[in-house]
């Protein structure tokens, strides 16, 4: 492999690299807004799963921790309150 085709690759992958955070980004923030919009919380249950892999991918991005802390507290009680403490206790 040449270098032209290594530097391609490498912008390449930095290119999907940042639309990956940003999208995981705007996941994060959407998730926010339909859990302060809920009217009833217990119907946030259905959907505890997605909210648990958008905390978990989120973890591992340093520059997306604000949107972590903002996800788990938008959340927060409702896990415990549902009876999902295990899976919660690890976020």
């Amino acid at each position: 492999m040449n270098d032209t085709a290594v530097s391609n690759w490498n912008l390449e992958r930095q290119n999907w690299t940042a639309f990956y955070q940003r999208q995981l980004h705007r996941q994060m923030a959407q998730a926010v807004v339909f859990i302060r919009a809920a009217q009833q919380p217990h119907q946030l249950n259905a959907h505890f799963d997605s909210f648990l892999i958008l905390l978990r991918r989120a973890r591992a991005q340093a520059d997306l921790h604000v949107a972590y802390i903002e996800l788990l507290t938008a959340l927060h009680p409702w896990p415990l309150r549902w009876g999902r403490w295990d899976a919660w206790e690890q976020e």
